[in-house]
């Protein structure tokens, strides 16, 4: 039923309504994500814009763990996609934070080099590191939706594969079930010092 699509249409054209009401003000308009540019591109031809993303629709349909492929999955792909290339085609660059999602924008979407950059995604913390060498190596989960952002799939790798020599500390306002060796934080929101 093309619901996604729907979706992203919907959310598009009420930015568009907010973003045109305030064009004159507008020197540079950064786009994240390209659904969010979908009815945006006769708007990102007149004003330089970034388009910058995590992943492609592409990639989602078949990796996201609520939204599961079927055979219809691929065939209603192909008016998302002939979308997401107009958007592409219309900003001024487009910024991958993945050499995965990169690599989407170029089989898929046909991005060339010229228009592409990668800049992963990563934090630097402002305060110095005080990690004792000596001790585990501590693995972060951050992410305020667990399911959505694919937590389970790493607490069942540290499980499997790490459990015995790390420490997993998930940062999330999902709730979950206390677990030996996971520290689970829930209280801590987007600007927090204390995440440091």
């Amino acid at each position: 039923d093309l619901q996604p699509l729907r979706a992203q249409l919907a959310a598009s054209a009420h930015i568009g309504r907010r973003l045109r009401s305030q064009l004159d003000d507008v020197d540079l308009i950064h786009i994240y994500t390209q659904n969010a540019g979908l009815l945006l591109t006769d708007v990102m031809q007149d004003i330089p814009s970034v388009v910058s993303l995590d992943t492609t629709n592409v990639r989602n349909a078949f990796r996201l763990p609520y939204r599961h492929p079927t055979r219809f999955t691929e065939r209603m792909l192909a008016p998302t996609i002939a979308l997401e290339r107009r958007v592409f085609e219309a900003a001024s660059m487009v910024v991958a934070n993945s050499l995965w999602a990169a690599g989407s924008l170029r089989d898929h979407y046909e991005v060339c080099d010229e228009k592409l950059e990668v800049l992963p995604f990563g934090i630097t913390s402002p305060h110095p590191t005080t990690a004792n060498p000596a001790d585990p190596p501590r693995i972060v989960f951050l992410g305020r939706q667990f399911e959505r952002k694919g937590g389970p799939v790493l607490l069942e790798a540290w499980r499997r594969f790490v459990s015995d020599r790390s420490e997993l500390v998930i940062v999330t306002h999902d709730p979950l079930p206390p677990e030996p060796g996971v520290r689970i934080i829930h209280d801590l929101d987007q600007g927090d010092d204390r995440l440091w």
